[in-house]
């Protein structure tokens, strides 16, 4: 049931709604002037929805919610709660549908990849389209020619995602998630290797392979099932294609095994938030913009988004037998995060920054999918990276438990 969170007023917002509201003589309600949209965006952060409800279907029923509400009478925290509770709930009841999304990968015809099932869905490379697939998919993308300025790479191979959703919006948004994920863990195995890279030129993401820009959502025969498409808005050009060689048996063992310890987690939704985060970061050849996107990878997978950089920093470093010096380099990487963000400045050594930020993200993200202590959540880990990393402090601290345990058993 959604609610009100609690850092907002709804009230300034319901009040504003209602004095710009216009009813017709036939009872349609509309609102002057701009500050209907602003308002709707912002009910859409002071709101808690059911987590199952996309973004973009948020904003539909708030949107909607204002209208109806509107119609019935004066605007007001409450009737607007109750009319989004009720299409809530109407969305929620809706029965799901199949349906494939249908984009491109810069992986080469010469590689060949099994077949990849997560969550329910198929992960298809070089995948098979009948000819309503085909003839439907290249319309989309003729359409979409002036929106990527003609740069939809040609080399790029299909790849399809079956999945199930309650509206076309919901299964889009699933199938990229699963998408990315299962392209986060092939990525990773890659990019862990490699703890350093200078290049010349042009500034390539680090990811090996990424998507295209153009993702179409279709019917299982194929035919369209919207005539709307999801796109990769930092999608500059096409990549030298990922051929795998020798390494794609090695990459699937990876790839499945990170998928066993997965489903053994008591927090696998965080884990793969985790994923996602870090794949989307270096898919752009915008450094910086990738260095940023890590450092949040970072705090979230420290459970130190609240508490500020030096627990972060404290907290990865215990993961290291040469704490001292890692802390120093974490230090070194936060002061540039933060000139970055507060001063908009920028190194010519962002590429180094980068990777050094990147190994450290992706030593945390196989901690926690390896799980080896049965954390039940990122907080329960983050409470362990907070123990003494002296053995005479940690001998100390048992003994002080043992203590404790006595004295509460009476």
């Amino acid at each position: 049931m959604p609610v009100w969170i609690k850092e907002y007023n709804p009230e300034l917002i319901s009040e504003r709604m209602e004095k710009v509201k216009i009813i017709s003589d036939d009872g349609k309600v509309s609102f002057s002037g701009f500050e209907h949209s602003e308002h709707v965006v912002l009910l859409n952060s002071m709101i808690k929805f059911n987590k199952e409800i996309p973004e973009i279907e948020k904003r539909r029923i708030i949107n909607q919610a204002t209208f109806i509400a509107g119609a019935k009478g004066a605007i007001t925290p409450k009737s607007l709660l109750g009319e989004i509770n009720t299409l809530e709930c109407n969305y929620l009841s809706t029965p799901e549908q199949n349906y494939r999304l249908l984009t491109d990968i810069s992986i080469s015809n010469s590689c060949q990849i099994p077949t990849v099932y997560f969550e329910g869905s198929s992960i298809i490379v070089h995948a098979p389209l009948n000819v309503a697939a085909k003839t439907n998919r290249k319309k989309m993308v003729e359409k979409s020619q002036y929106f990527f300025d003609n740069n939809i790479p040609k080399n790029y191979a299909p790849i399809s995602v079956t999945v199930k959703g309650r509206s076309t919006a919901e299964a889009a948004d699933k199938a990229l998630d699963r998408l990315d994920f299962i392209r986060g863990v092939w990525n990773l195995f890659h990019n862990r290797k490699t703890e350093l890279r200078m290049s010349m030129g042009s500034r390539d993401p680090v990811n090996q392979i990424i998507l295209g820009p153009l993702h179409t959502l279709h019917h299982r025969n194929g035919t369209l099932a919207t005539e709307s498409w999801w796109y990769e808005s930092k999608y500059r050009n096409a990549i030298k294609l990922y051929n795998g060689g020798v390494e794609i048996d090695s990459m699937q063992k990876f790839m499945l095994n990170f998928c066993r310890l997965l489903r053994k987690s008591a927090y696998k939704q965080d884990i793969v938030h985790a994923v996602l985060r870090y794949v989307r970061a270096l898919d752009t050849g915008d450094w910086d913009d990738s260095f940023l996107r890590l450092w949040g990878v970072l705090e979230f997978l420290t459970g130190s988004q609240a508490d500020g950089s030096k627990v972060t920093i404290r907290r990865t470093s215990y993961m290291f037998s040469d704490r001292e010096y890692v802390n120093q380099v974490l230090s070194h990487l936060r002061d540039y995060r933060n000139m970055s963000v507060h001063e908009g400045s920028e190194s010519g050594d962002i590429e180094s920054l980068m990777y050094q930020l990147k190994s450290y993200v992706e030593r945390l993200i196989e901690f926690h999918v390896a799980n080896k202590f049965c954390f039940s959540s990122i907080t329960d880990a983050a409470k362990f990276l907070d123990s003494p990393n002296e053995k005479e402090a940690i001998d100390k601290q048992i003994s002080r438990l043992r203590y404790a345990k006595k004295f509460i058993s009476g």
